[in-house]
Formats: C-alpha cells, structure tokens, sequence
C-alpha cells in the first residue's frame, strides 16, 4: 500500500514536468527552424523587440538594417519572430485624420496653450486669476508667506525688522 502511495505521488510530480519538457522543446525546435530559414529580406523580430529587415546572413550572424541606412549584426540565436507582411485591414485607411502637424517655427508651448477665440468659457478668466497671478510673482520674488530661505531673516511682526 505505501508503495502505491508513493508511486503515485511520483506520477503527479514527474508528468506535468514532462509535459513541460515537451513543450519546451517543440518551441526550440521551431526557433531553430526558423533561424535556420532566414533569408535577405524577411522582416524579423528580435529578442530585445527590434522590428528590422535582414540583408545580410553569415554563419552564425545577421546583419539587420533597423531603419534605412542603419544596419546592425546581430547572432542569429536572437531572432525570435519572422513578421509577415501587413493585411489591408491593418494599414490606415486613406480618408483617416491626418496626424497633428508639429508646431511651427516661433511658437511656444504658451502660444500653443491659448484658448480659442470662440470659446467663451476660456475667454473670461475666473475671479481667482488676479489673485493667482500674484501670489505666482510673489513667490518667484520671494515675498510670499511661507518662502522665507535660511539665508533671508525672520521678520518679527512685532518689531518689523
């Protein structure tokens, strides 16, 4: 009876473990064959995510361009993903919004932050805006309370000095 017992609890620990095993292999197996059949031209991922076109192969090396003009060499064991090419419904489509133009030369990030003309909530600033503008002017000046540095002296209230 404990043998069983410990037959059995060899079989629960051994089988998931070579089920794991099996997998694990048949995965390599398919990276190897993939390496194996690089060719110029494929569009490959590697193990660090980079997305880049093979255009050069010699022994255990690949030579990647990433952008063009800019080529790479990289093993081959770092290839993990041929990436085919992209279907139409994956591609924007031609009537899509254009992407925002970046700003043009002169203009600021303030220029840019400007409410619109039509928009009459921005127009008018709240009751607060005077009182925030100045109490900003105050502390880059330094004369606003709770901005004393070590370096200025304690006013008394008492004395004013």
């Amino acid at each position: 009876m404990e043998i069983l017992i410990i037959l059995v609890f060899l079989i629960i620990l051994i089988a998931p473990s070579f089920l794991m095993m099996r997998k694990q292999k048949a995965h390599q197996r398919e990276l190897k064959e993939l390496q194996d059949s690089l060719r110029v031209g494929d569009r490959v991922v590697t193990a660090a995510g980079v997305h880049a076109v093979v255009v050069g192969l010699e022994g255990g090396q690949v030579a990647l361009e990433v952008t063009p003009g800019v080529v790479t060499t990289w093993e081959r064991i770092a290839i993990i993903k041929r990436v085919e090419e992209q279907h139409p419904e994956n591609v924007a489509h031609p009537s899509a919004e254009p992407a925002a133009e970046p700003p043009a030369a002169g203009e600021t990030a303030a220029t840019l932050a400007e409410p619109a003309a039509d928009d009459p909530a921005a127009a008018t600033p709240g009751p607060d805006a005077a009182e925030t503008a100045q109490a900003a002017s105050e502390r880059a000046e330094g004369t606003a309370p709770g901005t004393e540095s070590a370096d200025q002296p304690q006013r008394s209230e008492e004395t004013g000095r």
